[in-house]
């Protein structure tokens, strides 16, 4: 809208948003089943099974996209428009594609889509004894559905949608963590002083922790081929664009090499009049949280209400480097070219004017980013 005098004048046609009135009621159904044993040395050991079903969850989906391929149709080219090689450069404009006339997009909230998530959860607790306390978890689980959002069951408004959500979307939500293991600690050090005075200082130190490993984020693998729209690859706009093609197994998506977070050459270049299905979503997972956090810590008491406590704590301790994102978007040369342009590369480039062109570096399966290095902080609390 644009205005102009007295009121606002309408320059293109309307979006709306629609909702299913004759849809379902959205439900979640959580279901868990569990044992639970006592063990030595003071010790309890948990093995459930936790899971949930979300049904008719509320997904939007735009219902007035052009069809797949409607831009490639003879009688839906622009005739002012000079001849082109490139498939839909010569389409009409979108708004007169689409299948209800004088409008433009129709955002419809229906409850179509699902998730369910299953889960072997394990806990090991040791009660405080002989100056340690001991816990261990772990948690095994699959997290599957159409569209992602805070937790199972629930379905995100806004997601990439498609005509048929569940042959293309349905996969590992973006929250998927398969595994996720903790150990935590409390020990009390040994007492080394013997000495009254000397043992005030030296004794009595506390060393607690947590261990942490956790599966990183799943991802996706996006294309960017220059000068071309999105009527090229599927015919139509304002729906969910063609994926990467799968040539080959790309790996996990993780590794040790920061150039090298999956195989390039198992990606390719999507053929025009795709209909998204050249591969699935969050088939990569980025590296794992591998951290250990550690915290010594010791309390001086002057009377009985009054104490100082001293403690350094340690985020990530080991300074272990921990890679995060990574570049996963691959340039292809041209539509009739699939040659990368984007490769990682540890080596720079040195352009013609002797200028430093460091590109490779964070290139197409490099990592952009990694997760903090080692914290340290340094505390006092005194009470009274």
């Amino acid at each position: 809208m644009q205005d102009i005098g007295s009121g606002p004048i309408i320059l293109a046609p309307p979006g709306l948003v629609a909702f299913d009135r004759e849809g379902k009621v959205p439900t979640t159904y959580s279901y868990n089943l569990g044992v639970q044993k006592k063990l030595p040395l003071d010790s309890v050991l948990d093995v459930s099974y936790v899971g949930s079903l979300g049904v008719h969850q509320i997904q939007l989906r735009n219902i007035n996209a052009p069809a797949y391929g409607a831009a490639y149709l003879p009688q839906n080219q622009d005739p002012t428009l000079a001849a082109s090689a490139t498939p839909g450069a010569t389409a009409l404009p979108v708004d007169l594609l689409r299948p209800y006339q004088g409008f433009g997009d129709i955002q419809f909230h229906e409850p179509s889509s699902s998730s369910n998530y299953h889960s072997l959860q394990l806990s090991w607790n040791r009660r405080f004894r002989k100056g340690l306390l001991l816990g261990v978890t772990h948690t095994w689980s699959k997290v599957l559905g159409t569209q992602s959002a805070d937790r199972p069951g629930i379905a995100a408004f806004g997601a990439p949608n498609n005509f048929d959500q569940r042959r293309t979307n349905y996969g590992p939500l973006d929250f998927d963590r398969p595994h996720n293991f903790n150990v935590n600690w409390v020990y009390e050090l040994p007492n080394f002083a013997k000495n009254k005075a000397l043992g005030y200082a030296a004794n009595n130190w506390q060393l607690s922790g947590i261990y942490r490993y956790q599966t990183g984020a799943p991802y996706n693998v996006g294309i960017n081929v220059p000068g071309i729209s999105p009527y090229t690859l599927t015919g139509t706009q304002t729906i969910e664009s063609a994926r990467v093609a799968l040539l080959g197994n790309p790996g996990l998506g993780r590794t040790t090499d920061p150039y090298r977070q999956f195989d390039p050459a198992a990606f390719g270049l999507p053929k025009t009049g795709s209909l998204s299905l050249e591969s699935g979503r969050n088939f990569l997972y980025r590296n794992p949280i591998n951290s250990w956090d550690m915290s010594l810590s010791k309390e001086f008491r002057f009377t009985e209400k009054t104490k100082i406590e001293f403690r350094l704590d340690a985020f990530n301790a080991l300074n272990h480097t921990q890679f995060d994102g990574v570049n996963s978007t691959i340039n292809f040369t041209s539509l009739t070219n699939p040659t990368p342009t984007n490769l990682a590369s540890p080596n720079v480039i040195v352009n013609a004017n002797g200028s430093i062109n460091r590109a490779p570096l964070t290139g197409f399966g490099a990592v952009t980013s990694v997760r903090p290095p080692r914290n340290l902080q340094w505390s006092m609390r005194f009470e009274f």
